[in-house]
């Protein structure tokens, strides 16, 4: 699998990289993970994602099923907070729409940034916009 999940305690921050092609398999499994992780689920610690130099293979279609999960565990994920960082458009445009499924099925926040300063200002701020 080509990613990696670190802790970030200072900040709160559970840190997500991912390169490379991104496969349905690999996200599900990186969800996997994300959720035995104790700061993640119980710690009320948020997420960074972090997609520069990776293209989704991913159809539109399963923003969908992300969101049904994402439904399925809103008690952990209500009122956190991700940051999506993305360097293409088809990468944007499918983070912005799993953004509002996300807010709506599960009240999690999601915000997408091009670069990694942004990003970390917004999860550093509490700021919900």
């Amino acid at each position: 699998m080509a990613y990696t999940l670190t802790l970030d305690h200072p900040a709160k921050l559970v840190r997500y990289r991912h390169e490379g092609v991104i496969q349905r398999t690999e996200l599900d499994a990186a969800w996997t993970d994300l959720m035995a992780m104790e700061e993640f689920t119980q710690r009320q610690y948020n997420l960074l994602s972090d997609y520069r130099n990776s293209t989704f293979d991913i159809p539109l279609r399963y923003a969908y099923d992300i969101a049904a999960f994402m439904s399925g565990v809103r008690p952990i994920l209500d009122g956190k907070r991700q940051a999506i960082i993305v360097d293409n458009a088809f990468s944007s445009a499918a983070s912005t729409l799993l953004a509002g499924l996300a807010r709506i099925n599960a009240g999690f926040i999601i915000k997408v940034f091009s670069t990694l300063d942004a990003a970390e200002r917004w999860l550093a701020s509490g700021a919900h916009r």
